[in-house]
Parts: structure tokens; C-alpha cells; sequence
């Protein structure tokens, strides 16, 4: 099994087979992946009807062609501040189009400024009234 420290053109290609097998399994236009020395975690914008089995199924077939262990995950999993983090920090594996990459993280963008907009009226809310809800 390759480690994370092996710095190898054979393990290049193993990440490269791994984002073969999540892009044939699951259907996402964009995917991220972040590598530590610890894991490999891929981020992905999937279908809403791709459930956890579909990703413990791609994983399991990852570790038995190549060997790597790694995790697959949902954007949708992460607030709006982790989906920004993600998208400014993780880097961009697989894009079945430029275009359609950039909307997507436009709209991480858009959703931490409407999180934060939200949270500032009821703080402000909270300020003028003595109370706080949520809608």
C-alpha cells in the first residue's frame, strides 16, 4: 500500500485512478481533494440522490485497486464557512468544466455572505428588541 510520503510518479498515477474511480461512480462536476499526513479527503458537489453507501462503496473500490484510503464527502456536509475554506484551500482535482467550477464556488461565496448577513440582522435584531429568533 502507498503511503502519503511516498512522492512517486507510480503514486501520482494511484491518485489519479482514485479520481477516475469517484467520477465514474459518482456524478459531480467538480472535485476537491486534500491531502495531509494523516488522510486523503475528496470534497465533492454530487447529486442530492448520491447517499453514504455510494461513497463507502467508491471508497472500498479506491482501497482495493490502488490501495489508498481516503474518504469522500459532500459539500452540502460543511457550513458556509468550512465550504469557503474548502473551495479557497483544497485543491481542484477534477472539473468536467472551468465554468461550471467557478459557479460553484461563487456560490460558496454567495452563501457565506447571506450566513453572515442573516447573522448580523439578528444580532441587530437582538440589540433593538432584547430577543432573538430565527425565521
Amino acid at each position: 500500500m502507498n503511503t502519503l510520503s511516498d512522492n512517486n510518479s507510480a503514486y501520482e498515477y494511484d491518485l489519479l485512478t482514485a479520481i477516475d474511480i469517484i467520477t465514474e461512480r459518482i456524478l459531480t462536476p467538480v472535485l476537491y481533494m486534500f491531502i495531509d499526513n494523516e488522510a486523503i479527503e475528496f470534497v465533492c458537489f454530487c447529486d442530492s440522490k448520491t447517499c453514504e453507501e455510494d461513497f463507502r462503496a467508491t471508497e472500498l473500490e479506491i482501497y482495493n485497486a490502488v490501495g489508498i484510503c481516503c474518504e469522500i464527502v459532500d459539500i452540502r456536509a460543511f457550513d458556509a464557512n468550512d465550504r469557503v475554506e474548502i473551495v479557497s484551500n483544497h485543491q481542484p482535482v477534477y472539473s468536467a468544466d472551468d465554468f461550471v467550477r467557478l459557479i460553484f464556488e461563487n456560490a460558496m461565496y454567495n452563501d457565506l455572505h447571506q450566513a453572515e448577513e442573516e447573522k448580523r440582522i439578528m444580532i441587530e435584531r437582538k440589540n433593538q428588541t432584547g430577543s432573538a429568533y430565527i425565521h
